[in-house]
């Protein structure tokens, strides 16, 4: 059973996450890389979406002057699509850090 607010859409989006089969396999076959990437940002901010819907979440990323581009990337996709969110993101960096 899909957690609540998500669609089984959103269950193989996150599973791309984890590199598990979808139930479709050949929906996903033909996906570019840039494609297959923003499917699985949707599915992680449709997961929090759903999440935020039922109660406030704290979402915690340390250490951000290691991320990599792809994480980046989903912070900045997560400020501009879950503004009205019940989210508190908190990020950590080394002072000489800055995003963008």
């Amino acid at each position: 059973m899909a957690p609540a607010g998500l669609v089984p859409l959103d269950i193989d989006r996150l599973g791309l996450v984890l590199d598990l089969p979808p139930r479709d396999p050949m929906q996903w076959l033909d996906l570019s890389p840039n494609r297959r990437r923003q499917e699985t940002f949707d599915g992680l901010i449709h997961w929090l979406l759903a999440t935020t819907s039922l109660r406030t979440n704290l979402l915690i990323v340390e250490d951000l002057h290691w991320a990599d581009d792809s994480t980046i990337d989903l912070l900045e996709a997560l400020f501009v699509r879950l503004r009205s969110a019940r989210l508190l993101l908190v990020c950590s960096a080394r002072p000489e850090f800055g995003f963008g």
